[in-house]
């Protein structure tokens, strides 16, 4: 009789990662080398027509792969760095206006539906 087997482990490793301004600016260029962009606003938003902010999201995520987040009400040293570094990778690759220029489009194509 043969016996064989297969010993399979595989090492679980917990990685711990400071939350720091320093790692935040990493990330937000980690994103953006991979094609993602997070643009994360913070506070209340006075906009109340929910349905076009809804459109607007969509647009921004379909046109220029932007993906807007609510970051709520508290931020930390690493969501601000974070946010702070990714709007200017956002802006380098789409241009200063990026975000009136799509508000505008978006506009213009609400409005026709």
């Amino acid at each position: 009789m043969i016996l064989s087997g297969i010993s399979y482990s595989q090492e679980k490793k917990l990685v711990w990662t400071e939350r720091t301004c320093e790692s935040g600016i990493e990330k937000a260029i980690k994103h953006s080398n991979q094609g993602y962009y997070f643009s994360e606003s913070f506070g209340f938003a006075k906009e109340t027509d929910l349905v076009f902010i809804s459109f607007y999201e969509e647009y921004l995520k379909t046109k220029y792969n932007i993906i807007s987040i609510d970051g709520g009400c508290i931020m930390d040293d690493y969501r601000k760095c974070y946010s702070e570094k990714m709007d200017k990778l956002i802006i380098e690759k789409f241009g200063a206006d990026i975000f009136e220029k799509s508000l505008k489009e978006a506009e213009k194509l609400y409005s026709k539906g």
